[in-house]
């Protein structure tokens, strides 16, 4: 990981994926975390209230907005950053976008319970945190600067979970799951 760390947030704008909690962690860390916000808004006056959000912490230069993207442009974030945020208040009934993450060699910091904690492992290939807990987030992505060796452990960790992961093995289990 470089001298800035760049997260990604690529997911739906709607509450109940968090992302207030990832903009009140990134006020909270060294000014050398940045975050870049892709996604489908859900929810328009969820988008204005993170907006205020930003503006009211006075972080707008640290955050970049791409809107709703495709799934290419999602990979080549994905490539180009080194964490996904996947900061959900809620269970997540599907790991898909986890799984991603982790097969881009992006570390995943996430809160999300369900599905993807089937993936996630803390300290293995992801780092976790209680949801809606901004001040553990905002310690977890200072940690990244405190040591160094912790991105690129937890990025082999990732690969790793990737490879016995596939996409193919999860559009089996759903298939599975259907036709029961």
């Amino acid at each position: 990981m470089g001298a800035v760390i760049r997260l990604v947030y690529a997911g739906r704008i709607h509450p109940s994926k968090g992302l207030h909690v990832a903009v009140r962690a990134l006020a909270a860390t060294r000014s050398d975390v940045v975050m870049t916000i892709a996604g489908f808004p859900e929810d328009e006056v969820y988008v204005k209230q993170v907006h205020d959000l930003i503006a009211d912490l006075g972080i707008g230069s640290r955050v970049g907005w791409r809107g709703e993207v495709g799934r290419d442009e999602v990979r080549s974030l994905l490539g180009s950053h080194d964490v996904l945020i996947y900061p959900s208040v809620g269970p997540e009934s599907k790991w898909l976008g986890v799984l991603e993450g982790l097969a881009a060699g992006c570390v995943v910091v996430s809160s999300t319970p369900g599905a993807p904690r089937e993936l996630l492992r803390h300290g293995e290939n992801a780092l976790l945190f209680p949801p809606g807990d901004d001040d553990a987030l905002a310690g977890l992505l200072d940690a990244f600067g405190q040591d160094p060796s912790l991105a690129a452990s937890l990025a082999q960790g990732a690969l790793a979970t990737a490879e016995r992961h596939t996409v193919g093995e999860m559009v089996d289990r759903i298939d599975q799951l259907v036709t029961l």
